[in-house]
């Protein structure tokens, strides 16, 4: 079963269309959902949690119908919207207490997820004084008590610096393997969601251009260059050569550039030798930008 799955959603706002016959699904795990602004991701995401009825289509979150059934996928989930308001007036853990009240859960986490995330010195704090980077973190907090299945992210990241998108990715690939809980996250930072997601759907003028793990993404709009980072790249260099699995193009620090290669046959290549060299990342030169700017390239030329 997927977590979430849409069939040909419809949605306007007047003469504006928001989204036109959107067909995507989201399987268990990390996924992105990437798209500029205007292509319809807030207007989807509102959709999925039953805050906006879509004028036609099918939507289902967790196996439940997103409009008949919002109120039970509200409790099933947790949700960090792009622009969230909070009560000024309660301390954070105020909040969060309350927040524990309504969608239930072990009080005892609190302390637990705000030091994973940083926020343990301000549970007393009134949350009218937080900052914008802490703002954002409440807001992550809140989504993740309650012990959730799904935990939807509308631009995490906005207003953190550095460190902190550091400490959050991490922190979700944590919560999503020791706990089992699946995110669905929408970002304009695309490489993070290149370090993190396993799945993505491209989305365009309200409409998905495609979607699929992030290796088949890569195999089929990659250019010819992959970059790869490892702890040895000159024995990488040198086992690349040997086995004739793509041209090395200069190594760069601890960055090795190869260019004729497979993706799948150079994966595959990679996993045979993860016991001596450890790989830090592998893709295509421009990532995920270079894979959505091709799939929009290929969506024009069929229209033309």
């Amino acid at each position: 079963m997927y977590v979430v799955e849409v069939e040909d959603l419809y949605k306007s706002f007047g003469s504006i269309k928001a989204l036109r016959g959107l067909n995507a699904v989201f399987p268990k795990g990390i996924c992105g959902l990437i798209g500029p602004n205007g292509s319809g991701k807030t207007t989807f995401i509102h959709i999925l949690m039953g805050l906006v009825r879509p004028d036609r289509g099918k939507a289902f979150v967790l196996g439940f119908d997103c409009w008949r059934d919002s109120v039970e996928i509200r409790r099933r989930i947790g949700v960090l919207l792009e622009d969230m308001y909070f009560p000024g007036h309660l301390t954070v853990r105020e909040y969060i207490e309350h927040i524990i009240r309504i969608k239930g859960g072990d009080r005892g986490d609190i302390l637990k997820i705000a030091e994973d995330i940083g926020l343990e010195r301000y549970l007393n704090r009134k949350i009218h004084t937080l900052s914008a980077g802490m703002f954002k973190m409440l807001g992550l907090m809140q989504a993740l008590v309650g012990e959730p299945e799904l935990v939807i992210l509308d631009e995490p990241s906005a207003n953190l610096d550095p460190l902190k998108r550091r400490n959050l990715l991490e922190y979700i690939m944590k919560v999503g393997r020791e706990r089992d809980v699946s995110f669905l996250i929408s970002s304009h930072v695309l490489p993070e969601l290149e370090e993190i997601c396993e799945w993505i759907v491209l989305i365009y003028e309200g409409r998905a251009v495609d979607q699929g793990s992030l290796g088949d993404l890569y195999a089929k709009y990659g250019t010819n260059e992959y970059e790869v980072v490892s702890d040895k790249p000159r024995l990488l260099a040198k086992l690349i050569k040997e086995y004739g699995v793509g041209e090395v193009l200069y190594i760069h620090g601890n960055r090795v550039n190869v260019s004729n290669t497979c993706y799948k046959e150079f994966t595959e290549f990679l996993y045979k030798f993860s016991k001596d060299i450890k790989i830090f990342s592998f893709k295509p030169v421009g990532g995920l930008e270079n894979v959505f700017r091709q799939a929009i390239k290929n969506i024009s030329k069929r229209a033309g």
